[in-house]
């Protein structure tokens, strides 16, 4: 067998070194897999998981672990390629990819994960970016670890995450779990770095650069909204970036009410840190106490300090930590001025000087190239070619000619392959007809395997197309064809297998090799809402010499970056008509939402969470009724109709003078609660938490009660155990829905029945690292499903500020599209995690989708309509009907404009226009089409 890239194999054996982004990095360890023993340079769990074929390292569809033996520093590059070839059938789950100091980098079927367990945790941490994994496909890993647990992941040039974590230690592997895989081409290089380990600064956004909505991320304001600021407009004014004055950077933070706390960052367990902060204030000696607080146990480092007029560096010293997760606070005493910038939090007993975090540093080599789509208009040919593999049709001379098929560069540069494609592309009134010409110098060495259709031809030398019909920049064909003339047709996004007929023919010369396709229009699914302009990109797998080419500017030149393919656009607009494939009419049961009722009324729940102390004895200071009065009435006088309330209620005695005060005066402002009693399900059990239901089961602003929350996540609790909290719960108070809420894999599992009369889940978008909506949406729609089937309500938890636990607020556009998303998704009650938002758009647009879903509570709840479709999967869309009018919900749940068309049923077809309601505004209907403009997150409501 020749030994692939044997000269390069050669040199990559001897240790060289070059300078990159400022820094040195020197090759000091490879494997091209040319040698078909691995065991020398790799410990294998087992020699059985692991082979060697045609230079390329495989496990078995079980799976296995390969680590590097030799030791090797601390500050690394790794660079290697993956696939995902195929999960192992018999069992659930899988993925696969590289373990970095026992971090998992990996793929499986729904996306990028790394989870991690640090030493001592129960739990997992980690994450997951969603993306559409592509099997039998390879994906280029870059993992950069840096001294004091830095690390960045990416893929294919994106990157996918960055992880703080000193307490991960460990080699460099392969791992795969229930899931065959592929790796090929290994490289770690050592990095000579300036930058030192000793100092590291764990806290981002330290100098308040980044902002959301003109707040810091990454921090939070000590307190509430209306309780310690007096309201949204007093916050504003008490509590922001100052701009005026700074240590460093461009601003500082200026409080002038309260204080401050950073999000928790990863710390290495045992050892000690130190917390430095520069501040000033407007009077000398301001009493300010600094915390460093470890996360979860409750027990703080305290410092008390005095601020002066000038700009100093104040300390904070913990000389042990027992958690590995750390956040810093800052808090005023006294009535006064306080700045602050340059936080630190590191490793060690004494400050070294200010850095900023790693991860917020700005890179400095200019800005992102900007991706230019293009349209390429086809020619309508009247003699259509002859599929034959010759390419000597006078037709293809007079067709569109495609010649800038390119690669992307090992340090991102976009570069011509050193083998030459040209495309041609044309159509007739019936199909359209594509044509490659793909020259290689190597002819006799040409891959081609697969000799079946429907197989994994991209493994072989072999063209793609890509077409996306609806130009919805996420459904699309994939067409992939080998010399051989065998063909694989998958139909993204749709998951529908291919019913059409593709004509393909190749042919193989002295110097390149030809195909030519023609793909019938008859074989596509055309509807209403295809258009004359249709996304393309055609792509070439050079397998021999690793060039993998495509003509559409895709990021990274990813074949699958369908959000930046061309345009391929169609001469005649009315082309596609008779392959348009009308549905029939079908007659279904017209059905309603099932409505939640109160007092006598359908009413939409859409509630804030507001937190009380009621079963503690501190919590009843002086004033304490007063407290409770202005948070309930705070909610009422901002338009809110329901709030959802949690507190402890043990023990009883303490904590049920606080529940009635509450329920004494939400009764007064006529203000709806639900209950969320908290206490464990056993405590619950063994203290007889029956008598609290009893006690309040009879008051009138009461419409639910909440048992339990997460119960699948705690290891201390069983299912048994909240069957019976539901059941008691209940038997005490059937007037009143119980419900338990659960963590997405609640419903999946089904946990425990999924007892109770509601299902509600939680999912925060900032909860994980670029978290779409969609996850939101999907889980409503199975929520759905489970729910009429056993004819209970759906509730979802959004998040509306839980920056205790998030390091930031949504965006009001997030807001207004998790919002509607959940609602068209088939919601009937929103509560929100926490209430108050500190951002002013975040909190006015709560207010608003408030307002507004007061408004369409009676449509929500009435007739479904069905038939109407989008042409995009990220613009969702629900019909109602409702006093003889009709109604069409639709939301953009992505985070870029889109133009969406809605194609209306039987019953709304003969309309001209709608109203949109809430805009101000009228859209025309054509051909009972209904088109318009979505920004980002957006939601437009039409009225027939």
């Amino acid at each position: 067998m020749i030994r692939k890239y044997l000269l390069l194999g050669i040199l990559c054996l001897l240790v060289f070194s070059f300078r990159t982004k400022g820094e040195e990095k020197s090759l000091i360890f490879s494997d091209d897999f040319s040698l078909e023993k691995i065991s020398d340079k790799w410990k294998l769990d087992s020699p059985h998981s692991w082979e060697i074929k045609e230079e390329v390292l495989f496990t078995t569809k079980y799976g296995g672990s390969a680590s590097i033996k030799e030791e090797l520093p601390e500050d690394i590059i790794v660079e290697v390629k993956v696939k995902p070839i195929e999960p192992n059938p018999e069992m659930s789950g899988g993925f696969g990819g590289l373990t970095v100091s026992n971090i998992n980098f990996v793929i499986r079927k729904d996306g990028f994960w790394w989870p991690y367990k640090k030493p001592d945790a129960e739990r997992y941490s980690g994450g997951i970016k969603k993306s559409d994994i592509i099997l039998n496909k390879w994906y280029q890993f870059k993992i950069v670890r840096r001294a004091g647990g830095l690390f960045e992941w990416y893929v294919d040039g994106e990157k996918i995450c960055e992880i703080v974590e000193p307490v991960m230690k460990g080699g460099v592997g392969f791992h795969a779990w229930r899931f065959k895989m592929a790796y090929d081409d290994i490289k770690v290089y050592k990095i000579y770095s300036e930058k030192k380990a000793e100092g590291l600064n764990i806290i981002r956004n330290s100098s308040f650069e980044i902002l959301q909505d003109n707040l810091p991320v990454y921090w939070s304001p000590i307190g509430s909204l209306n309780l310690t600021y007096g309201g949204m407009e007093n916050f504003l004014k008490l509590w922001y970036v100052d701009t005026k004055e700074k240590f460093h950077g461009k601003q500082s933070l200026k409080m002038e009410k309260g204080g401050v706390y950073s999000f928790y960052f990863n710390a290495e367990k045992g050892a000690p840190y130190v917390f430095s902060v520069y501040m000033k204030s407007d009077k000398d000696n301001l009493p300010v106490d600094l915390y460093i607080w470890e996360w979860n146990i409750g027990k703080t480092h305290k410092s008390g300090v005095k601020v002066d007029k000038e700009w100093k560096r104040y300390i904070c010293k913990a000389e042990t930590n027992q958690t590995g997760m750390l956040r810093v606070k800052i808090e005023k005493k006294e009535e006064g001025i306080l700045w602050i910038d340059g936080v630190k939090l590191e490793k060690g007993t004494e400050p070294t000087e200010y850095t900023l975090h790693p991860f917020d540093i700005e890179e400095k080599e200019g800005k992102k190239k900007e991706i230019k789509i293009s349209e390429i208009k086809l020619k309508k040919i009247e003699t259509s070619p002859i599929i034959d593999g010759k390419l000597d049709d006078i037709v293809w001379n007079n067709s569109v000619k495609i010649t800038d098929f390119l690669i992307a560069g090992q340090n991102g540069e976009i570069i011509q392959p050193k083998e030459k494609t040209e495309g041609y592309l044309c159509h007739d009134e019936n199909s359209l007809y594509i044509a490659f010409k793909c020259y290689d110098s190597q002819i006799d060495k040409i891959k081609a395997t697969i000799k079946e259709d429907g197989g994994p031809v991209w493994e072989d030398d072999s063209i793609e197309i890509f077409l996306d019909t609806n130009l919805d920049r996420r459904s699309y064909y994939q067409i992939a064809i080998n010399s051989l003339g065998k063909i694989s047709v998958i139909d993204k996004e749709n998951n529908q297998p291919f019913k059409g007929k593709i004509e393909v023919k190749t042919s193989i010369k002295k110097d390149h090799w030809i195909v030519e396709i023609a793909i019938p229009f008859s074989s596509l699914n055309i509807t209403k809402l295809t258009g004359q302009s249709w996304g393309f990109n055609l792509g070439r797998e050079n397998h021999k010499i690793q060039e993998y080419s495509c003509t559409s500017p895709t990021k990274y030149l990813n074949f699958h970056d369908v959000e930046n393919y061309n345009i391929l656009v169609f001469p005649d607009k009315d082309i596609f008509k008779k392959f348009i494939l009308e549905k029939k009419e079908e007659k279904k049961v017209i059905t309603k939402k099932k409505p939640f009722i109160v007092d006598g009324k359908p009413f939409f729940v859409f509630a804030p969470l507001e937190q009380f102390y009621f079963g503690y004895n501190w919590f009843y200071k002086e004033g304490w009724e007063n407290e409770i009065e202005k948070k309930i009435k705070f909610w009422k006088d901002e338009g809110f109709k329901s709030i959802i309330v949690v507190s402890k209620i043990f023990p009883l005695e303490i904590a049920e003078k606080g529940w009635t005060k509450l329920f004494e005066i939400a009764n007064k402002y006529d203000l709806k609660i639900i209950a969320w009693p908290a206490f464990k399900p056993k405590e619950g059990i063994e203290k007889n938490f029956e008598k609290f239901i009893e006690k309040f089961k009879n008051e009138p602003s009461l419409i639910t009660w909440c048992v339990a929350d997460e119960p699948e996540i705690q290891s201390d609790v069983k299912p048994e155990e909240i069957i019976e909290v539901v059941k008691r719960a209940k038997e005490k108070d059937p007037n009143h829905p119980v419900f338990v809420n659960f963590t997405p894999i609640g419903p999946s599992m089904r946990y425990a029945g999924l007892p109770g009369d509601i299902l509600s889940t939680d999912l925060y978008i900032t909860g994980g690292t670029g978290r779409p909506i969609r996850e939101v949406v999907d889980l409503v729609k199975l929520k759905d499903k489970i729910a009429r089937e056993k004819d209970m309500w759906v509730w979802m938890w959004l998040v509306g500020n839980n920056t205790y636990n998030h390091f930031r607020e949504p965006t009001a556009q997030e807001q207004e599209a998790q919002t509607y998303g959940a609602i068209i998704s088939g919601c009937t009650g929103l509560m929100y995690f926490y209430g108050e938002c500190f951002g002013y758009k975040n909190w006015m647009k709560l207010k608003q989708l408030s307002k507004e879903t007061e408004m369409l509570t009676p449509i929500i709840f009435s007739e479904e309509i069905e038939g109407i479709e989008s042409n995009n999967p990220d613009i969702l869309v629900m019909g109602r009907k409702f006093n003889n009018k009709y109604y069409v919900f639709s939301v953009n749940i992505n985070k870029v404009e889109l133009t969406g068309k809605i194609n209306l049923p039987k019953e709304l077809r003969n309309y001209k226009k709608a109203k949109v309601i809430f805009e101000d505004r009228e859209i025309e209907i054509k051909d009972g089409v209904l088109t318009d403009t979505f920004n980002i997150y957006q939601r437009h409501i039409y009225e027939f």
